[in-house]
């Protein structure tokens, strides 16, 4: 029986950000790099820059796994994301990815299987408000709210994303599908569940399917009217060719059907060699 605890930790700082209004610039914050910056990212602390240097998000990590006596393994898990000091203090309430996987030691019509749940809507509640962020505000400390986390969003950088693609969920929409070219998450309080299986039918082949869904309400700043949704697929053979070891031929059909990305459909057809090409006498 293992237990594995910890926490992740990102930061973005320094660079070039231009804030547009109705395709005009509006302003140009230019965030020179300095030594200490650095320092600053690994202890945040309140200052002249605001709250904390740059855009800090991360997530608790727990995972339990349980090692039969055959080999077999049956694991649980869970991430629970955080934006700010409400999300690290689990003020986000059940926001989070909650797992559990069996995986087989032996080819087998089911080698594994794992099932997912992911709730993103909570957010530490719908608003922010900080009297020390308005100077002249009547209100009082009392009425200090920590929410609108606003995951994967930052008020002075764009969405945290790979070159449009999100970084650890793709259960957020991803900014490079959106059509306008708005480099933020416009859908990141989603809640839904995936699905995977695989196993072998015969000696020779092998198959995954994996599901999802997923229903979106925008963000808490910007919610939607009418929240969007998506049912995603995918089937996989694998048929390992008898007699030539390390010749494969795969084939894939997946599709998407809902609101959030459109119907969409598509299939692939590889073939892949794994292996030593000895074209030489021995």
């Amino acid at each position: 029986f293992y237990v594995t605890f910890g926490a992740q930790a990102a930061g973005q700082f320094s660079g070039k950000t231009t804030f547009y209004n109705n395709g005009e610039v509006r302003k140009t914050d230019d965030r020179k790099l300095q030594i200490r910056h650095f320092f600053n990212m690994f202890i945040p602390k309140t200052g002249e820059e605001g709250f904390v240097l740059g855009n800090h998000l991360g997530s608790w990590d727990l995972m339990a796994r349980y090692r039969m006596k055959n080999d077999d393994e049956l694991k649980a898990y869970f991430q629970w994301p955080w934006e700010d000091g409400s999300g690290i203090g689990k003020l986000n309430g059940f926001d989070g990815l909650w797992g559990i996987e069996y995986r087989s030691s032996r080819r087998g019509f089911v080698n594994g299987v794992v099932l997912e749940y992911l709730d993103f809507t909570n957010q530490s509640g719908p608003l922010h408000w900080d009297p020390e962020d308005n100077p002249g505000t009547t209100i009082t400390e009392e009425n200090h709210t920590d929410g609108g986390d606003n995951y994967y969003n930052n008020m002075n950088y764009n969405g945290y994303a790979h070159y449009g693609m999100s970084i650890g969920s793709p259960f957020l929409t991803s900014p490079l599908y959106n059509r306008d070219g708005y480099l933020v998450y416009i859908d990141n309080r989603v809640r839904g569940f995936h699905v995977g299986l695989m196993g072998s039918i015969s000696k020779w082949v092998d198959y995954r399917i994996m599901g999802s869904y997923r229903k979106g309400w925008g963000t808490g700043l910007l919610p939607r009217a009418t929240p969007v949704d998506d049912t995603s697929m995918m089937v996989e053979a694998l048929y390992r060719v008898p007699y030539v070891q390390g010749l494969n031929i795969k084939a894939q059909v997946a599709f998407d059907k809902g609101s959030m990305y459109g119907d969409t459909f598509g299939a692939l057809l590889s073939v892949s060699y794994n292996g030593i090409f000895n074209l030489g006498k021995k």
